[in-house]
C-alpha cells in the first residue's frame, strides 16, 4: 500500500456575487467591515472536467466546525502574508458557519493603506473574488452516473470534504480558472495526491499528459513509482529477476514532505545552528516542518526513524532556541534549489523526487514574491562556482540583510560556495 503524509495546501475560489461580498458600515462604530462567505455548503463544483480527468466537489455542512475552535486564520490579499488584513487571534476576524457556508467578517483597518486600496478597489470592481486555503482531513469520494453532451452515458467521480484545516481566506484579484495550470495546480493536482489512487492520477495523466510532471506521473514507473499526498515518493522495488544489479542507493529511497504556507524570510541564514536548534531529541511534526526531504526505505524500517535528523535533507526553516519551526528561508530555498541543479551528485536524491523538492522551496519563493530558479534536467550543464575561494568559510556569509538586486539568492560566488558546503554537512551531499 502506498503512503501518503498529511494533505498538502489547496485553494478554491469564488466570485464576488457567488461569495456574497460587501463592506458596509458597522452599525455602532460606523467603521467598514468586510463580510462574505469564501465557501458555500452543498454546492457541487467542477474541478477539472469530470468527464475526462477531473471531478465534481462539493463541502458538506459542518466541515469547518473543528478548524474553528482550533485555527488561527488569516484574511489575506492574493494569498500574501505581506498583506494581512485581519486574524482570529488578534479578534478582527470572525469565522463563523452559518447554513450558507463559511462565513467571514473582518475589520478594515484603515491605517494600513493596502485595507485602504483593498476597500476602494472592491467597491469599484478591481477585486473580482474570494478565495480560501485549507487543507483536506476527511472525504469521502464516489462515483456517479452522468451524461455526455452527446446523450451517451458516462461514469463522474464526486468528492465530498468532510472536515477541513482552514489556513486562510484571502480577496483575489483572479479566481483561478479551474482549467488553468494555476488553478489545477491548487485543486485538483493536490486532491489527487492526497487520495493517493494510482489509477485516478493515472487517468488524469492520460487526458491531460501536460499535467503528467505536476502529478509526479511517469507511466513507464507507475504505478509503484509516484508522487502522492504533497509529491510524497513510493519506492520502486529493484527486479526480482537481476540479482546481479547492485541495489539502489538508500537516498534514493525518500518522501518528498509537502509544502505548509508560512511566512517567509530574508535574513542570514545559517543551516547548522538551525537544525541544532531543533534539540537531540526532536518530534517528527518538527522535523517535517523544517525539512523538504526524508529518507524513506520502504524495505527496512529500521533506517525509516522519522526523529532522527539524518534522515532528513534541504533544512530551510528557522527554528528558534526552543525548537520552534518558523518562516521559511528565502537564502535556504534558493540555496536548496542550486543543489538541486547541481545535477544528481549535487542533491544525491531520486530523479522524482527533485521536481516535488524543488516545487516545495520554489512555492516558499512564491510567497516571498520572487520567481524561484527553474529545475535544470539533468542534460543540462550545471553552474560552476571554479573561481570560488575553496577557503571560504561558512562564518563568513554576512550577517546582514542581502541587497535588494539580489534578494532572493545568494549574493555573490564566495556567499553560493559557502552556502553549499554548509548545505553539503547537513543534507550529507558528497562534498563538489
Amino acid at each position: 500500500m502506498l503512503r501518503s503524509l498529511p494533505t498538502g495546501e489547496e485553494r478554491r475560489d469564488l466570485t464576488l456575487s457567488d461569495a456574497g461580498v460587501s463592506v458596509l458600515p458597522d452599525a455602532p462604530s460606523g467603521e467598514k467591515r468586510f463580510t462574505g462567505h469564501p465557501a458555500v455548503f452543498s454546492t457541487r463544483a467542477a474541478i477539472g472536467n469530470p468527464l475526462t480527468y477531473g471531478f465534481y466537489e462539493e463541502i458538506a455542512p459542518g466541515a469547518f466546525t473543528k478548524t474553528l475552535g482550533e485555527s488561527d486564520a488569516r484574511f489575506l490579499i492574493d494569498h500574501s502574508s505581506y498583506h494581512v488584513v485581519s486574524r482570529a487571534s488578534a479578534g478582527t476576524l470572525d469565522l463563523t458557519q452559518d447554513v450558507r457556508g463559511l462565513y467571514a467578517n473582518s475589520a478594515l483597518d484603515q491605517r494600513l493603506s493596502y485595507v485602504n486600496d483593498l476597500t476602494a478597489n472592491l467597491e469599484n470592481g478591481n477585486i473580482r473574488g474570494m478565495s480560501f486555503g485549507f487543507q483536506v482531513m476527511k472525504d469521502d469520494w464516489v462515483m456517479e452516473q452522468a451524461q455526455r453532451a452527446d446523450g451517451e452515458p458516462a461514469e463522474v467521480e464526486v468528492r465530498t470534504i468532510r472536515e477541513v484545516k482552514l489556513i486562510e481566506v484571502s480577496a483575489v484579484t483572479f479566481p483561478a480558472y479551474e482549467e488553468t495550470d494555476a488553478g489545477l495546480r491548487h485543486s485538483l493536482i493536490p486532491a489527487l495526491r492526497h487520495r493517493g489512487d494510482v489509477d485516478a492520477i493515472a487517468r488524469a495523466a492520460k487526458h491531460r499528459p501536460d499535467l503528467a510532471h505536476l502529478l509526479g506521473y511517469d507511466p513507464e514507473l507507475a504505478p509503484t513509482h509516484i508522487f502522492l499526498d504533497g509529491r510524497a515518493m513510493a519506492k520502486k522495488p529493484a527486479a526480482a529477476d537481476d540479482e546481479s544489479k547492485e541495489p539502489a542507493s538508500a537516498d534514493e529511497a525518500g518522501t518528498v514532505i509537502p509544502y505548509q504556507h508560512t511566512a517567509t524570510s530574508d535574513k542570514a541564514w545559517d543551516a547548522a545552528s538551525n537544525v541544532e536548534n531543533l534539540g537531540d531529541t526532536p518530534s517528527a511534526d518538527s522535523l517535517r516542518a523544517c525539512f523538504a526531504w526524508m529518507h524513506d526505505d520502504h524495505d527496512n524500517d529500521a533506517d525509516d526513524d522519522p526523529t532522527n535528523k539524518s534522515n532528513y535533507k534541504f533544512p530551510h526553516h528557522f527554528v528558534s532556541s526552543d525548537g520552534s519551526v518558523g518562516a521559511a528561508s528565502t537564502v535556504a530555498c534558493s540555496a536548496g534549489i542550486a543543489a538541486l541543479n547541481g545535477g544528481r551528485s549535487g542533491a544525491n536524491i531520486a530523479d522524482s523526487a527533485r521536481s516535488g523538492v524543488h516545487e516545495h522551496l520554489a512555492h516558499h519563493l512564491r510567497d516571498a514574491g520572487a520567481e524561484p530558479p527553474e529545475l535544470k534536467s539533468h542534460s543540462e550543464p550545471a553552474e560552476t562556482t571554479h573561481d570560488a575561494d575553496p577557503e571560504v568559510e561558512p562564518a563568513e556569509i554576512p550577517e546582514t540583510e542581502p541587497a535588494a538586486s539580489t534578494r532572493y539568492a545568494p549574493t555573490s560566488v564566495e556567499m553560493a560556495a559557502a552556502l553549499m558546503r554548509r548545505l553539503s554537512a547537513v543534507h550529507q551531499l558528497p562534498a563538489a
